[in-house]
């Protein structure tokens, strides 16, 4: 009796582990992780937007498009065909997608879930449900990856791209002999922009320009080429900046970094 339990409970676990082998074969988006490839998602909401993520970088583009309103006579894969397409200049079969063209304010509260889970712990069940709720068509397996991923996304990895810049590298390294050049911005730290020139000079990086600004806001980090993205990174480490967006905007600079001072900014 307890040989045949074993030889059940045996056969069942096989076929589980034949059934998730199956279903990870036929899951792309796993299968471009586990590789470390590059691979695109497109959020269709009121203003839809395109998330570039390189596996094996972990480093995320966001790219916001044109908005545009679905006719009622029109699938949504037709939709997001046409998106996809108007974006990027190509045509692609089966594009992955998260509908949230309904629901974007329960959406605002999964992103910052998404943000806060590991301060508060408790709300990981939460953002697990809000994950399989989601409206796509990406698989189960899919999603279990997407997930895994997402949790170990830091805001420092995540680009936005505010423009139709074109992307052709994720990133550059950064030479030791390389000069960086920064431009500062000060938007509300006050006189901690002083300390903020002599460390970044103590570590040889060049200030070109300072200015203030009229109106307070937050600490960014702004370059408009995405080879610049390393000595970004870089900055962003001497000045202990810790986690903060990295934004691609297509404007004019004089420098490799735009440091945006903030109100927030603490110094060391």
């Amino acid at each position: 009796m307890v040989e045949k339990r074993l030889k059940l409970i045996a056969i069942i676990a096989l076929s589980i582990l034949i059934l998730s082998i199956f279903a990870w074969i036929n899951s792309p988006i796993s299968q471009k992780i586990s590789r470390g490839e590059t691979f695109k998602i497109l959020i269709y909401s009121q203003t839809p937007y395109i998330i570039t993520y390189d596996a094996k970088s972990g480093k995320a583009i966001i790219k916001v498009t044109k908005t545009k309103k679905r006719s009622e006579k029109v699938s949504i894969n037709q939709t997001i065909s046409e998106i996809f397409s108007e974006v990027e200049g190509n045509f692609q079969m089966e594009i992955p997608y998260i509908d949230i063209s309904e629901m974007e304010t329960e959406f605002y509260k999964f992103a910052d879930y998404l943000s806060h889970w590991r301060k508060k712990t408790l709300i990981l069940p939460l953002l697990i449900k809000k994950i399989f709720d989601l409206k796509t068509n990406i698989g189960f397996f899919d999603k279990i990856s997407l997930m895994i991923e997402t949790l170990h996304i830091k805001p420092a990895q995540i680009i936005f791209l505010k423009t139709d810049l074109e992307i052709s590298s994720f990133e550059k390294p950064v030479s030791r002999d390389e000069i960086i050049s920064v431009e500062i911005i000060n938007s509300g730290a006050g006189k901690k922009i002083e300390e903020v020139i002599k460390i970044l000079k103590n570590n040889k990086i060049d200030v070109l320009d300072r200015k203030n600004s009229q109106k307070d806001s937050n600490t960014a980090i702004i370059i408009n080429n995405i080879e610049n993205f390393e000595k970004a990174r870089k900055v962003m480490n001497i000045l202990k900046l810790g986690d903060i967006e990295i934004y691609l905007e297509k404007t004019f600079m004089i420098s490799d970094v735009r440091i945006i001072l903030g109100k927030d900014f603490k110094g060391e």
